[in-house]
This record gives C-alpha cells, structure tokens and sequence, in this order.
C-alpha cells in the first residue's frame, strides 16, 4: 500500500508503515517478490559521466546525489563518480589476482584467502596507484606483476581494463567487437538459472518455507527440505525456459546453513537449485 504512488528511499517507505529505519525489515516480502530493491550501480555512474547514454541520465544523477548526500554532503557528483570508477577498479584488479594466484597455486584454489592475504592484495591495489600517482612508499612495495596481457570484452571494459592492466604491470587487448563478445559466449553456450529458498525455524514450532511464489509451513525440516527442491526445481527449470533453455536439464542443489549431523538448521537455511541447459539459437 505504502508504494501505491511509486517507489520510494528506505526512510520513506519506513515512515509509511509507522515504522524507523532500525526496526523496519522487508527481507521477507523482498524474497517472496513482493517488492524489489534497486540502488545505484556503476552503469548508472557511466551515464553520469557520459561513458554511456542508452538510459536515463537523470534518474542515475538523482541516485547518486541521495546516496552522497546520506555519505558525505562536502563531496561533488565528480569525486564521487571517480571514487566509484576507482573501486570498480579494485574489484578487478583483486579478481585478477585471486584468479591468477588460484591459477598458479593450488593451495589458494583448496582454502580460499584469509583475511591477512585480502588485505595484501588490496594494500597492493593502493600501492600500484599510489605510484602510479608519484605517491609511492618510501619503504617497500608489495605489487603483482603479470607478464602475460590482459584481453577484455564487454561493453564497459575499455573504460576499466587499460587502467588495471597498468598497475599490474601489462598492457590490455580491446579487440574488435568487444562490446558484444559476452553476448556472442552465451548464445553458443549453456543458459543458466539460479533459484534459491529460505527455511527458518518457527518459535511455536515448525518450519517456515520461503519462496518466491509465497510461503508454507511445515512439521520437520526435513518436509520443508524436500518440498523446498521439487517447488526450486520448476522455479529453476521456467525460469532456464524464459531464458532461452531447450533440450535436457540438468540440476545442481546446494543446501547451507543446515548441520551435516543431525540435518537441524543453525539459524536459517539456504537451498538454491540450478538448472543448466543449451540455449535456443534465434
């Protein structure tokens, strides 16, 4: 009732309902799809920036001024797009090296990165820029070289990658038609559709499942279980259709949150079905 006129920040739409920001909670009616949640994403500072103009530059310099305003209200629209651009650099940056490291490391592929080598990899990500500013450290530097070089497609790539690939210590390959080579990998691969549910404990007893078609309750967790992976498996399987799936499916399950032992949920569980399938050439 409270969005009948439109969408609406998250302090409004709590002040809607009578409730404050700290007590109002729509994780429940958001994972039924009852509501969506958008914000503001590094496309939109492309629009901002006039790095891309397919949408509604308003809109995203709307987002971007409520969004400095609840941060920062003494940084311009300019510092903000540039420390935005910066952290998308960061992120790739960090892939990169994560995904080489697990390349050239096995042991990085079996136990992931604790918390002492994240920070490594992003104080070397400060570093490189740092220097590359002529800002480097007097004392010691801890920055990832790559010999080999960086080849990029999708749209946005040539506004990050040559930037990246510079602090790595490469240089990167925008090929013709880079802008369309993801779209050309998914029509001649597989098509692939996540689905996921949420099992929480009643405090009167049961199981509560939900999904984005609505909700059930159950005896034991084990129903709930059950009738989680047949309903996610059609949830999966229309949505792989929608999508562009023909042929067989495949599904692959993933339950969290559960102990192994005795199958009792720590707080909530997690299940997320995948269905995989070849994609329908037009």
């Amino acid at each position: 009732h409270a969005l009948k006129d439109g969408p609406l920040i998250l302090q409004e739409a709590a002040k809607a309902v009578g409730k404050d920001i700290y007590s109002f909670s729509f994780d429940r009616i958001e994972k039924e799809g009852v509501v969506i949640r958008c914000g503001l994403t590094p496309t939109d500072i492309m629009h901002i920036r006039g790095d891309f103009s397919d949408f509604d530059r308003e809109a995203a310099l709307m987002g971007a001024r409520q969004l400095i305003y609840s941060l920062d209200k003494k940084m311009s629209v300019e510092q903000f797009c540039e420390a935005a651009y910066t952290e998308v650099k960061r992120k790739m940056y960090t892939g990169i090296v994560k995904c080489l490291m697990q390349y050239n490391y096995p042991t990085f592929r079996r136990h992931g990165f604790n918390e002492q080598m994240d920070m490594l990899i992003n104080e070397s990500f400060r570093e490189a820029l740092a220097k590359e500013r002529g800002e480097g450290s007097r004392f010691l530097d801890s920055l990832f070289r790559m010999p080999s070089a960086l080849v990029g497609i999708g749209a946005p790539i040539a506004i990050f990658l040559p930037d990246v690939a510079k602090l790595l210590g490469t240089k990167a390959v925008i090929t013709d038609h880079y802008e369309v080579a993801n779209a050309v990998g998914a029509v001649i691969g597989n098509v692939m559709a996540t689905v996921t549910g949420q099992i929480v404990p009643q405090p009167a007893g049961g199981y509560r499942l939900f999904l984005k078609t609505g909700y059930k309750q159950f005896d034991t967790l084990e129903e709930a279980t059950e009738e989680a992976l047949v309903k996610l498996r059609e949830l999966a399987r229309e949505e792989a259709i929608a999508r562009g799936a023909i042929g067989e499916m495949s599904f692959t399950e993933e339950i969290s949150g559960q102990d192994k032992e005795t199958a009792k949920p720590f707080i909530d569980s997690t299940i997320a079905v995948t269905a995989i399938a070849r994609i329908r050439a037009y």
